[in-house]
């Protein structure tokens, strides 16, 4: 009797004993089976996936740490994938501004004139520029020395000379210490041709247009400083953004994805010119290093 009891007892252990293995192997490899396939989710990327954790234990901790961790991923793959998609957008714009149709067809138009009243040593002058600048652009790099993109500018000023002539007077300088500094191609362009066409050619008058890059220091900090001013007839700076100064707002886009911590100030009112002020400090220009 007491050995069927003993048997008996047993036998009603070994049922509860794997009933419980049952229920605790549910209850652990479930979770854990949920995790594994959120996480596959998450590799092949879909980082919407979620652990949808109902249990008030290890594993939600787990589960929502892991929720956590897929979120700030996507969050921060989102951001840098909105920067490429911005910064791609950006450089797409700086194409479309790099040399408008009208500038080539007033080129063009000067060539011609030259032409006519015989200034041959000019117009060699003023195609060279021409071609010296659509080589610069034409060019697959991204950056761009200082020395470069002023010597574009250069350029690029002489032949608007052709068009407005005593109306637009030019200062471009740039320090010898930085000239090998680096920046994006046609950084300047957009803002230099705004304050031509925005600034001088509204009057009939001499204007000066001042284009400068120099050391500053700040609060200790050395910055890089490029000024572009001139005292042509200006604009309400506090307006929305048009097609006057939409290349303000393209040339602030790609400074803020190449120097996180410049700083961009911009004064302009009708009738008082306008003017432009970007330092970068000088701890995130690389400078073009010699190969010799």
């Amino acid at each position: 009797m007491d050995l069927s009891h003993f048997s008996l007892f047993f036998a009603l252990c070994l049922i509860i004993a794997f009933i419980c293995y049952k229920w605790l192997s549910k209850k652990i490899t479930k979770p854990v089976k949920e995790i594994i396939t959120t996480m596959r989710h998450v590799k092949n990327g879909d980082f919407n996936a979620r652990y949808r954790s109902k249990t008030k234990d290890e594993f939600e901790f787990i589960g929502t740490s892991l929720n956590s961790m897929i979120a700030e991923l996507k969050q921060k793959i989102d951001k840098e994938y909105i920067l490429v998609l911005k910064q791609r957008e950006s450089e797409y714009k700086a194409l479309q501004s790099q040399i408008q149709p009208h500038f080539i067809f007033n080129t063009l138009n000067g060539f011609i004139t030259l032409n006519q009243i015989g200034e041959t040593t000019l117009l060699e002058k003023s195609i060279f520029d021409l071609t010296i600048m659509l080589r610069f652009i034409l060019n697959h790099q991204d950056m761009t020395t200082l020395e470069e993109e002023f010597s574009f500018i250069e350029n690029y000023c002489s032949l608007q000379k052709l068009r407005f002539g005593s109306r637009l007077n030019t200062s471009i300088v740039c320090e010898e210490a930085i000239k090998k500094g680096l920046i994006p191609k046609l950084l300047l362009q957009p803002l230099v041709e705004n304050a031509i066409i925005h600034g001088i050619e509204p009057l009939n008058q001499p204007c000066l247009l001042i284009i400068s890059a120099s050391k500053i220091t700040r609060d200790e900090i050395v910055y890089i400083r490029i000024r572009i001013e001139d005292d042509g007839h200006g604009f309400d700076a506090t307006r929305p953004l048009t097609g006057e100064n939409i290349g303000i707002s393209n040339t602030k886009d790609r400074l803020r994805l190449c120097y996180p911590n410049h700083i961009f100030q911009f004064e302009s009112s009708p009738m008082n010119g306008t003017r432009i002020l970007i330092d970068i400090p000088e701890v995130e220009l690389n400078y073009e290093h010699s190969n010799s």
